[in-house]
């Protein structure tokens, strides 16, 4: 039964720094910074979520070998084993999602939709680590008025922003960056 438990807590664990985030984003607390919070901690959480499943897995076996050799009736075997494959494909989801993230192409301005009449700046951004971290950046300047489109990258550290100038302007947009919680600074 512990390693049903360990296994819960290590999808927990690895998920709560991606799925955390969006969630903050869906309920409209975007901007409260919490989201950079809990990604300050991204390689802990993902961290403790694989050991949590390598130990789960390791008690399972233990228990499994225990059993056979006593010739006993394993409680839960089933159960357990289910929940062991799924939380170990919830953990093997965000540990691939993470190395996506920084093996994706890198932004190219040429592939971005540029309309007459409109700007289109690279910002830095300083503490995204991840795919949420982007979705985080994103959703933020998308909220601002006149913004076009955009792509972050945690890979490059970068925001790429097609903007109306009329509308709103690079202050603005360093700022909806900042009240995330990642530090945006201006372009060079």
């Amino acid at each position: 039964m512990k390693s049903i438990k360990m296994g819960i807590l290590s999808a927990i664990s690895a998920s709560i720094c991606c799925i955390g985030p969006i969630i903050l984003i869906a309920l409209g607390f975007g901007s409260l910074s919490l989201g950079a919070v809990i990604n300050k901690y991204h390689g802990a959480f993902l961290t403790v979520g694989i050991l949590l499943i390598l130990f789960s897995w390791i008690r399972y076996i233990k228990e499994k070998k225990n059993c056979h050799i006593k010739k006993c009736q394993m409680e839960n075997k089933k159960i357990t084993l289910i929940t062991l494959i799924i939380t170990t494909s919830i953990v093997s989801f965000f540990l691939i999602l993470n190395f996506y993230t920084y093996a994706a192409r890198p932004l190219v301005v040429d592939s971005f939709t540029l309309l007459a009449d409109t700007k289109t700046v690279l910002i830095p951004v300083k503490g995204m680590t991840c795919f949420t971290c982007e979705v985080s950046v994103s959703s933020a300047l998308k909220r601002v008025n006149g913004v076009i489109s955009v792509r972050a990258s945690a890979k490059e550290g970068i925001a790429l922003v097609n903007y109306e100038p009329d509308k709103t302007g690079l202050s603005q947009l360093i700022k909806a960056i900042n009240n995330t919680g990642f530090k945006a600074s201006l372009p060079e």
